[in-house]
């Protein structure tokens, strides 16, 4: 069988930049993470991993996030909030990530948030 983290599209993870991650290390990593989390909370090993779709998916809406608001921060916050939600419901995720990408601009660029936090109480 082949294992989704590592025949995962490759050329999104190469760089020349040596600092870069590199695909080989970020799958390893990946897998090492979701072991430690299969042995700390019992959950099965194979519940825990990435299909190609899912690893692009999520890239892509961190990107989104990262982007549209202008706060690099809300990318990694983004996607844990689509996997507690996931988890929660049991909704699938390329239906939770298009309800979270078809945010109105202003809502995704956090202009709203700033609004918020300039009027007085």
């Amino acid at each position: 069988m082949i294992n989704p983290l590592i025949s995962c599209r490759t050329t999104m993870y190469h760089s020349p930049d040596p600092g870069h991650v590199k695909h080989g290390s970020m799958h390893a990593w990946l897998r090492a993470a979701a072991e430690r989390l299969s042995a700390a909370t019992g959950a099965g090993r194979a519940e825990l991993e990435l299909s190609p779709g899912e690893v692009d998916a999520l890239l892509a809406l961190a990107g989104t996030a990262a982007h549209e608001s202008g706060a690099r921060t809300n990318a990694p916050l983004t996607c844990y909030l689509v996997g507690v939600t996931r988890g929660l419901t049991g909704a699938p995720l390329d239906e939770l990530v298009a309800s979270v990408a078809a945010g109105a601009p202003g809502e995704l660029s956090g202009d709203r948030e700033q609004e918020d936090a300039e009027e007085p109480s």
